[in-house]
């Protein structure tokens, strides 16, 4: 019997050396020699059990189960559907700090202006372009609410009074601005009140723009209470996004806290919930304000806004940026030493800085240029010569 591993005959050498021609085959070929290659495999597939029956009870669970589904369908992603554009109702400085369906806390110190800077400057910008750095506008005219429960009769009047002079309607206010004071009231009472208010102003107005509560923490009997804090927060974020607007409330902040804690299981509540938490600080007579906690840009303390009260207004008014006021130094500087100077070149101007302010080391002198030219308080011509912005507009 021939032997199966034995070739049938030994080659010699010239079949080596005439060796047949190979045939070549394509990659397609030689994955599909190897896919056939593959041992298969004698494990036929188990097949589909069929689910064991379910109890009566678990077909009543899985029942309301499907209901339920059905139900949060409406809520699930889906990424196919349109992005929900949400429109941004208030901007501070420029930057947005609130959306519709959203909460807003203003937070500070007893004294540091809250509710002349940032209820009445808020308010006043729903009825013009701007007002103390704050932008809102209405242009829909739907129903802006004020609720105020901090502030005597006298202060509440007073603060009417100046939103309507900063927006210049001191001999007609728009029906939709509806500015309430509810000083006293009982929280539960408070609470149902608004929510009336917010039913009836959305029918009479088609919408509501948006909503200030100077405070917050009079909706409440307890702002250290976990649980009233909590349900205040969903009651108030609720109505906000059941009327698509945006809730501004006044919250003082812990007396003892130095990192600007907002008051109480309340304020750490809203501060989950919040938008966005703007905090107000007084230093000697200029008051800032900086976003602590936010879903948007941050305002930093560098950048942030800052206002001082003006004799002459009899109200608060927005100081300029801080970066306004070293361009303005600067300015100021450069037209002392340069002024009635022809251009100059780099070394001249350096030499001219040297002997102005009397500086001795020329490095400090080429410093002090360099910032200068950065802020746009010097320019230089297309012989890289160096004037005075001012003096180049002119030629």
């Amino acid at each position: 019997m021939k032997d199966t591993h034995t070739f049938d005959r030994v080659k010699s050498d010239s079949d080596y050396s005439n060796p047949d021609p190979v045939e070549c085959i394509s990659d397609a070929e030689s994955r599909s020699l190897w896919e056939n290659s593959k041992p298969v495999s004698t494990q036929q597939p188990e097949p589909e059990r069929e689910p064991e029956p379910l109890s009566d009870a678990d077909e009543k669970r899985l029942e309301k189960a499907r209901c339920l589904v059905a139900d949060l369908m409406p809520y699930r992603f889906d990424l196919s559907r349109p992005r929900h554009v949400v429109e941004n109702i208030l901007s501070l400085n420029g930057i947005g700090v609130g959306s519709a369906g959203n909460l807003l806390v203003v937070s500070g110190q007893a004294g540091c202006g809250k509710s002349r800077i940032a209820v009445g400057g808020i308010l006043a910008s729903t009825l013009g372009d701007q007002s103390l750095g704050w932008s809102s506008g209405n242009p829909k005219g739907h129903a802006v609410i004020h609720v105020d429960c901090e502030q005597s009769l006298h202060h509440w009047e007073g603060l009417n009074h100046d939103i309507a002079r900063r927006s210049g309607t001191q001999s007609e206010q728009p029906d939709w601005l509806l500015s309430w004071t509810q000083i006293g009231v009982e929280p539960g009472q408070l609470c149902e009140r608004i929510s009336e208010l917010f039913f009836w102003a959305n029918r009479r107005f088609g919408g509501i723009r948006l909503v200030v509560i100077d405070g917050f923490a009079d909706l409440l009997n307890d702002p250290n209470s976990l649980m009233e804090s909590t349900v205040l927060t969903r009651f108030l974020h609720g109505l906000a996004e059941e009327y698509q607007t945006l809730i501004c409330g006044v919250l003082h902040t812990n007396q003892a806290s130095e990192n600007f804690k907002t008051r109480g299981h309340l304020g750490s509540q809203l501060e989950r919930k919040a938008e966005s938490i703007l905090t107000f600080n007084r230093n000697g007579e200029v008051i800032n304000c900086f976003s602590v906690k936010t879903r948007n840009a941050p305002i930093t303390r560098d950048k942030s806004p800052r206002w001082q009260w003006s004799d002459e207004s009899h109200g608060f008014e927005l100081l300029p940026a801080n970066a306004d006021i070293k361009r303005a130094e600067k300015e100021s500087q450069a037209s002392e030493i340069f002024e009635g100077q022809p251009p100059l070149t780099w070394a001249q101007a350096t030499s001219l800085i040297q002997a102005e302010c009397n500086i001795e080391n020329p490095k400090s002198a080429e410093t002090r240029l360099l910032r200068y030219i950065k802020a746009g308080v010097l320019f230089k011509d297309n012989r890289n010569r160096y004037s005075l912005a001012e003096s180049n507009s002119e030629l």
